[in-house]
């Protein structure tokens, strides 16, 4: 295994420092944390301050990782679960917003002095970036108008449904995208009910054995109250999605073992979270569609679009080689090389009016020599970038 060095940001008011006197201050405030073997890492944790007129303004939390890996994604990936952990500690304890750690910079530290890989990365400022998405005029009246035509109760419960939609298309973690589709779901629960036309008397348990409805407790009387309503979603799975109930089963069953947390969450499951999500998705679309009374074909192709997020920005990035370089200890962060005078974006428009992105690559190295090599300007397949 080799040693990498990554650098990550996190935009927060959370702060190291005590005091704005001692943010002032030259000696940086500084917490390390460590992780014992197999992780074998190191965790550094600072303000991040840039100058604005000669006042060191604070801009985030700096968190400066050693890890072990077999390649620099891998140690990317490893050193950025550790400083989510470190930040959802701050956050809580805080009461904090803390956004995800950003990544800055990597490169792997070399055994003596010499060359190595340095890469830097630039988040774009704004996050409308990708290629845009017409709206099927004819779609959207046909949507507007069933949901126009629902009465109050109806639109409340379909508003909170495609609000759910939202956050889960906005989401870039599997997880969080997981729990979004399904409580969109429960949300709408009642609605796929009313829409498929299914008598509450046949959503009752049934006896293991005999298969007799239970609707009262056989020793006092008491009633069950209100029927499982998701069994309704179950339904919406066996006449819609692939897989049917067995599907919906299987998305049940992780859905607990996630939202109650009895389980330890391998990466194994976490996998399975990531295949279920595009499943979900389609689902809460499609009892959406059934809930506003769209036609089978109408709804069908809306839940079939490939979703498309702007929420994540391109990133840019620059690679080179740090020359002659030997890595200084992480209990030094200012010591560590960092690229200034960042790329400035430029747009144009082509004569056939698609926009072109790019950056001047006119930087400066502080604490090492660096030798640019490429650059890449990328995003994911939800925002349409070009990689």
């Amino acid at each position: 295994m080799r040693q990498f060095f990554v650098r990550l940001k996190s935009e927060t008011l959370a702060s190291v420092s005590r005091s704005r006197e001692e943010q002032q201050s030259e000696e940086r405030a500084i917490w390390k944390f460590t992780w014992e073997p197999p992780l074998a890492a190191a965790l550094v944790l600072y303000d991040w301050l840039r100058k604005e007129d000669g006042i060191r303004v604070h801009d985030g939390l700096g968190l400066d990782l050693l890890v072990r890996a077999g390649d620099d994604e891998e140690a990317f990936s490893t050193a950025r679960n550790l400083a989510e952990g470190v930040i959802n500690l701050i956050s809580y304890s805080t009461a904090t917003a803390c956004k995800e750690a950003a990544l800055i910079s990597r490169y792997e530290i070399p055994a003596r002095i010499g060359d190595t890989r340095f890469t830097h990365q630039l988040q774009s400022p704004t996050q409308l970036f990708g290629d845009t998405r017409p709206i099927d005029r004819e779609v959207f009246a046909r949507v507007f108008s069933c949901y126009d035509a629902a009465d109050m109760g109806t639109k409340s419960r379909l508003s909170r449904a495609m609000q759910w939609l939202r956050k889960g298309s906005m989401e870039q973690n599997a997880v969080d995208q997981f729990m979004s589709y399904w409580v969109g779901l429960e949300a709408v629960s009642s609605l796929v009910l009313e829409a498929l036309s299914i008598p509450p008397t046949e959503l009752f348990p049934t006896c293991s054995k005999c298969k007799e409805q239970i609707t009262e407790c056989p020793e006092c009387g008491n009633t069950l109250g209100r029927p499982n309503e998701m069994q309704g979603v179950a339904e919406l799975f066996a006449l819609n999605i692939e897989g049917g109930r067995e599907a919906y089963k299987r998305i049940r069953s992780n859905r607990g073992r996630l939202f109650h947390g009895g389980k330890e969450l391998t990466p194994e499951f976490l996998e399975a979270i990531k295949g279920d999500v595009p499943v979900l998705r389609q689902a809460l679309s499609t009892a959406i569609g059934v809930c506003l009374g769209l036609e089978r074909a109408e709804f069908a192709k809306i839940a079939a679009i490939e979703p498309r997020r702007a929420v994540r920005p391109l990133s840019f990035r620059i690679k080179g080689l740090l020359k002659d370089f030997l890595a200084p200890s992480l209990d030094n962060p200012g010591r560590q090389p960092m690229l200034e005078n960042e790329p400035s974006l430029k747009y144009s428009l082509t004569p056939s009016g698609e926009l072109n992105i790019a950056f001047e690559q006119t930087v400066t190295m502080r604490n090492g020599s660096f030798q640019p090599q490429e650059s890449e300007i990328w995003g994911d397949k939800h925002s349409r970038a070009i990689q």
